[in-house]
């Protein structure tokens, strides 16, 4: 998403150096703008304080801002042919507690575990939502989210979790490629992470901010990119790539943190820096 975002604000300013867009996961990003490698660092979960006080031993003042929101998705392959779980079921699967399809309604097949491995903010906010207690043993874990999904798609009986994101085509659709499971909980109904009014409004259970942490409050190009992202034209791109924008809270806690959009931008690019 952020690359994609990259280009089309690069395509329509005059800039005095381009944005280098690195691909990691989460904890090594946060860990390259500790260390003053970067200055602006993506994450799908926030700082935790240990890491925001390694920040300002090394003279690094992060600050915090929401710029997207996005559901994490249950996937399994599409010949599997069970459409959807309750959060309880998810945690007893993942925990190792149940080991056979059969146990929640689906053919009599041994369930693969496939998720990401530690660093990834994704794999830290789906433990904290879903596997406490930690995955069973027999989890097979990988570097990135498109590993995932190919790891998925290839055996009937995987399940794994990416951001919603990565299961979506280039106009916010559903691939078609893999199944994105619909979850429900208690009394609520199931809910398809594709619904994007119930995932901006909480309702779908595994929904969550996603970040940017800048050293120090943005200025120049970085606060232009800043502003484009959060603007009226920056958020339908980020809509348009699968994931959600921001809803009131967010924008009530980016103002708390200090971050304002700007009047002038139209369509994320003021009227006196458009070609």
């Amino acid at each position: 998403m952020i690359q994609l975002l990259v280009n089309e604000f690069e395509a329509n300013m005059d800039l005095e150096r381009t944005i280098s867009v690195r691909s990691s996961g989460t904890g090594q990003g946060i860990e390259s703008l500790i260390n003053g490698e970067i200055s602006i660092a993506n994450a799908s979960r926030p700082m935790t304080q240990d890491e925001i006080e390694r920040a300002w031993e090394n003279s690094v003042n992060p600050i915090e801002v929401i710029v997207a929101h996005d559901a994490v998705a249950i996937v399994t392959n599409m010949r599997l042919g069970v459409d959807s779980l309750s959060t309880d079921q998810v945690r007893s699967i993942f925990s190792g507690e149940i080991t056979n399809w059969s146990s929640v309604g689906g053919p009599n097949l041994p369930i693969q575990l496939i998720g990401r491995k530690k660093g990834s903010g994704t794999r830290r906010f789906f433990q904290e939502r879903m596997a406490q207690d930690g995955y069973a043993k027999s989890i097979i874990e990988f570097d990135t989210s498109l590993e995932v999904l190919e790891a998925v798609k290839k055996v009937r009986g995987a399940i794994g979790y990416v951001g919603v994101g990565y299961v979506m085509d280039h106009k916010g659709k559903p691939a078609g490629d893999i199944w994105g499971m619909y979850l429900y909980s208690g009394e609520m109904p199931a809910i398809s992470p594709y619904e994007r009014a119930k995932v901006r409004a909480g309702m779908y259970a595994l929904s969550r901010p996603l970040y940017q942490y800048f050293d120090g409050m943005p200025t120049g190009e970085e606060m232009s990119f800043l502003q484009f992202e959060l603007s009226k034209r920056g958020q339908e791109l980020i809509e348009n790539y699968g994931y959600f924008g921001i809803n009131e809270s967010h924008k009530q806690q980016n103002l708390f943190n200090g971050i304002f959009v700007f009047h002038d931008w139209e369509y994320g690019i003021p009227a006196r820096y458009r070609r």
